[in-house]
């Protein structure tokens, strides 16, 4: 996850906080049209919040925007394999 812009609020931190998971579990099942959906939902319980999002052949791009400031985020759509600890490679484990 990359972020563009973090000219954030606590309001667009709040948002961001309840979407995180379900936009994890979309990313990681490949249900991108999940994304919008749930954003929708949680911009209707939140008035003064905008939210755009698009994609590409590489990315998910969100931008969550209210009076005060932005934040952008871009999801990749190919993941690296993470290790447990920074800049540790990801190994197979073998029986």
């Amino acid at each position: 996850m990359e972020y563009l812009n973090d000219e954030s609020t606590p309001l667009i931190d709040k948002l961001w906080s309840r979407a995180m998971f379900d936009i994890a579990d979309a990313m990681v099942h490949q249900k991108y049209s999940d994304i919008p959906v749930r954003l929708k939902e949680l911009q209707q319980q939140n008035s003064g919040i905008q939210i755009h999002t698009e994609m590409d052949s590489r990315y998910v791009y969100i931008q969550l925007k209210d009076e005060k400031g932005s934040k952008t985020v871009l999801l990749p759509l190919q993941a690296s394999p993470v290790g447990v600890w920074p800049n540790e490679k990801a190994t197979a484990i073998r029986s």
